[in-house]
């Protein structure tokens, strides 16, 4: 079957202690291929240093930057016990590439690993060089933490929907009806709760052209509030909660509000028991 789709690539960055973690991302990036591609018109494509090609006057790090990371949309990073060799300029070739990545405007996260492992790996000379490191970084706020597969393919597919949405975000008009921007207007100065709980019928037709199926739970949600950036919304159980707070939904939600209100707010689901 044939469809029309964004192409986003992903570039998988890692020191060499990392093998097994770099097949499992490879491999959940598949996974969301196979089971949301033709659906949400959306393809990743994954690259990896390993399928760079030599080209004559380049040194192997500035190939990779070349071939693959000036072109990634997407870049996931992984670190577990080392931070890598050095380049020219970086502390490492994984270093070199986030920074890259980052400056040229990537979306890029920073995969830790706390998976257990053998006595003495987390400790010495290059555990330290790469402690210091992830401090350097700290405020870039690129970090997240793995300590199993599952968690691991749990942080991939929330990336994957963030960039989904991000795309989105960043090439749609916004599709508020006159009647919801008259809203916002009559509503400035009030308190974002305010705010969002006029203008919320317009973020579920947002939502709704987004994902049917959000929009459908959504119907359900209750806006508790607006706090420090954050929408707290109640869901009537916490079953529902739970499939709420899933990357699949959660990020939807937070980019049509972000659509409708030009805000970038993260989604909170709490739950509340109906006697």
């Amino acid at each position: 079957m044939s469809f029309k789709a964004t192409v986003l690539q992903v570039f998988i960055a890692s020191p060499g202690d990392l093998a097994d973690e770099r097949v499992v991302v490879a491999d959940q990036i598949n996974i969301w291929n196979r089971d949301h591609a033709a659906s949400q018109g959306f393809v990743f494509v994954p690259t990896a240093w390993e399928w760079a090609v030599a080209s004559q006057g380049y040194g192997g790090q500035e190939q990779i930057n070349r071939q693959q990371v000036h072109h990634a949309d997407v870049v996931i990073a992984m670190f577990k016990a080392k931070l890598g060799q050095p380049t020219q300029h970086y502390q490492s070739g994984t270093a070199e590439e986030i920074s890259v990545a980052y400056k040229r405007g990537a979306q890029v996260s920073v995969l830790v690993s706390n998976k257990p492992a053998k006595p003495g790996v987390y400790e010495g000379n290059e555990y330290d060089k790469l402690k210091g490191y992830l401090q350097d970084i700290r405020d870039w706020g690129l970090t997240q933490s793995f300590s199993s597969d599952h968690e691991l393919r749990n942080n991939v597919d929330r990336i994957l929907w963030k960039a989904r949405s991000d795309a989105i975000a960043s090439t749609s008009k916004k599709t508020a009806s006159p009647e919801v921007a008259e809203q916002v207007q009559i509503t400035n100065g009030s308190s974002d709760s305010a705010i969002l709980r006029r203008v919320w019928p317009g973020v579920l037709r947002n939502v709704q052209r987004l994902r049917r199926t959000t929009q459908i739970l959504m119907e359900s949600a209750v806006i508790s509030e607006v706090r420090d950036g954050i929408v707290y919304l109640t869901m009537p159980s916490a079953g529902l909660a739970r499939r709420a707070a899933e990357p699949a939904n959660a990020d939807l939600v937070a980019a049509a509000i972000r659509d409708l209100l030009d805000v970038d707010w993260e989604v909170y689901f709490d739950h509340t028991t109906v006697e």
